[in-house]
């Protein structure tokens, strides 16, 4: 359940990369954020949004919070977004780019609270 995983101590991380000017991007925020934002997975995780004005910045060190700097160094390509990482104590446990590979970090973000 998702209450063992925080019990466990797991810190489990989901993070959003995107860009204002990215389409596929306000697609995602339009059509699949407030469900992902409403669902019980979304309120056991710790959750942050990488939105600089334009997506070529996205993984410019600059935009990200200090704290994730260790996460940024582990993405192999940096270019592409939206992407969904999944974060489970600092290492990235899935690292999903497009918009419709949502289904597959909202999945592997489930399965790391259990």
């Amino acid at each position: 359940s998702a209450g063992a995983a925080i019990a466990s101590g797991h810190r489990v991380t989901v993070v959003y990369v995107g860009g204002e000017d990215c389409s596929w991007c306000r697609l995602w925020q339009n059509n699949e954020r407030p469900k992902w934002l409403a669902s019980p997975v979304a309120h056991h995780v710790r959750y942050v949004e990488i939105e600089p004005a334009h997506l070529r910045e996205a993984y410019q060190k600059r935009h990200w919070p200090e704290g994730l700097w260790d996460v940024l160094e582990q993405v192999p390509r940096k270019s592409g977004t939206p992407r969904f990482l999944v974060v489970v104590d600092g290492e990235i446990v899935a690292n999903a780019l497009g918009a419709n590979n949502w289904p597959k970090a909202y999945a592997a973000a489930r399965e790391a609270l259990t």
